[in-house]
């Protein structure tokens, strides 16, 4: 054996945690309370599925509760099954791989940052409801995903949740959702509709950024701040109802969207920054509320 062949291969070796065993020809990690979590299924082709129990070399019984970070990754699968004793899918679990379908558990309950990091093929997306959370960038570049339901329950998107879904055409947002990060639908280009659920007090940053097909824009009466770009370059949009509650209008706000005829802002408003309607050709009537303090340079185009 070559010298680099045997560091690569004790490197590797040296790699795999001293309490890892292989079941059915994946790994797992004993997480030491009779529970183990799949540690790498790197080699996985095809259809797999996880068991919802596992043994070792000696016959012991584990339960399967969680999938470790990357332990998906670059995997050639397509679909994966999932056990009813799942709890967790760490960050990056299945980012780059092929899969095109993931049969969730009933009993998960987290999905980790960049889990489903550039799954290009992924097309069917049916979330539990027992989820909770859903970490940043979870879905981003998973360019064939069509539509998603949020499940009750979630309160947050974090940063750049589904960006570039650019064929993500239907969204369904629960009523426990009041919180945005930034990015959250940014470039999804086939998007034509979102209704941001009551008790969301701020639209972020490029929330709906280049939504080019977003035609039905529903914001409630609690929205108090609509931060930079976050509706710029959404061609589509025609008319746009400001709420009643909306205090703040930030730069750039719905610049480039060229199709917009008339817009009215509330009384309510007191701030809005630099180019909110930059580069709206169409806009016929800007009526401003009377109530308005600060306006930056090129708000009205």
């Amino acid at each position: 054996m070559k010298l680099s062949t045997f560091i690569l291969a004790c490197a590797a070796a040296c790699s795999l945690p001293s309490a890892a065993f292989e079941y059915e020809g994946l790994e797992y990690e004993d997480l030491g309370d009779g529970t183990v979590q799949l540690y790498s299924a790197a080699s996985a082709t095809g259809d797999a599925t996880i068991p919802a129990t596992v043994y070792d070399t000696e016959g012991n019984a584990y339960t399967v509760v969680a999938l470790r970070k990357s332990s998906f990754r670059d995997a050639q699968v397509d679909k994966v099954t999932l056990p009813e004793t799942l709890r967790s899918i760490g960050s990056s679990a299945f980012a780059h791989s092929t899969v095109k379908y993931i049969k969730f558990n009933e009993g998960l309950e987290t999905i980790g940052n960049n889990a489903f990091y550039d799954c290009k093929n992924l097309d069917n997306v049916v979330l539990p409801s027992s989820l909770n959370e859903l970490g940043e960038m979870a879905f981003i570049y998973c360019e064939s995903l069509m539509k998603i339901a949020i499940p009750e329950g979630i309160t947050t998107l974090r940063s750049a949740t589904f960006k570039e879904c650019t064929r993500l055409e239907t969204v369904e947002l629960p009523s426990t959702l009041t919180t945005f990060e930034d990015q959250v639908f940014s470039t999804c280009y086939a998007l034509e509709s979102i209704a941001v659920p009551e008790g969301t007090t701020e639209i972020p940053e490029s929330f709906c950024y280049q939504c080019t097909q977003l035609t039905d824009l529903q914001l409630p009466e609690t929205v108090e701040t609509i931060r930079n770009g976050a509706f710029a370059l959404c061609y589509g949009l025609e008319h746009i109802n400001l709420p009643n509650s909306l205090t703040t209008l930030l730069n750039g706000a719905f610049s480039g969207c060229y199709n917009i005829q008339e817009v009215v802002v509330p009384s309510s408003v007191r701030t809005m920054g630099s180019d909110i309607f930059y580069q709206n050709a169409s806009v016929k009537t800007i009526t401003l509320g009377e109530n308005l303090e600060v306006m930056g340079f090129g708000t009205l185009g």
